[in-house]
């Protein structure tokens, strides 16, 4: 069973490289934010009574995540390691914003970390620009198993790399 972090400035290409790992390889594509996003849900539903619809824009999300983060840095990794401990299919995280997430899932649950250097601009500091402290320069420095690039008008090149990756983590187990 393989367990895969992506590490990146570009949450459009972590997203895009965990759903191709989804729906191409059969991992589970798991978010360090799915508690917060199902916890959203639940108690909007239940104070107004809706059930579809965007309950908050992603920004605000962020502002909770960031929130709650201060209160108790390891609440993400310390739920996701309860939701890993029955899991049996291999499984990819595209959502690793702080180093202390990187170095819990990386040290204590056995991931390995795959860096994806995107020559997209769009969103690479949107988040940065909007003076969240979560903003991840921690992508560039910290110590990755695998670097790959995505390229938005290249993707086959990513194909390519995350078979090579794979291999090689393959041959290494």
């Amino acid at each position: 069973m393989l367990r895969i972090a992506l590490v990146g400035r570009s949450k459009e290409a972590n997203v895009w490289v965990g759903q191709y790992f989804y729906y191409h390889y059969k991992f589970q594509h798991k978010r360090l934010s799915d508690p917060l996003e199902h916890f959203i849900k639940q108690s909007h539903s239940y104070l107004t009574g809706r059930y579809r619809g965007k309950v908050y824009r992603w920004e605000r999300k962020l502002e909770i995540y960031d929130f709650i983060y201060k209160i108790e840095p390891e609440i993400w990794v310390k739920y996701m390691e309860w939701r890993l401990e029955k899991q049996q299919k291999s499984c990819v995280v595209s959502d690793v914003r702080y180093i202390n997430e990187l170095e819990y899932l990386r040290d204590k649950l056995g991931f390995t970390i795959i860096r994806v250097q995107s020559q997209s601009k769009k969103l690479a500091n949107i988040s940065k620009s909007l003076g969240h402290e979560s903003a991840p320069d921690f992508t560039t420095t910290v110590k990755a198993d695998y670097t790959m690039m995505w390229d938005t008008n290249n993707r086959d090149q990513a194909r390519v790399s995350i078979a090579q990756i794979l291999e090689q983590i393959n041959q290494k187990s």
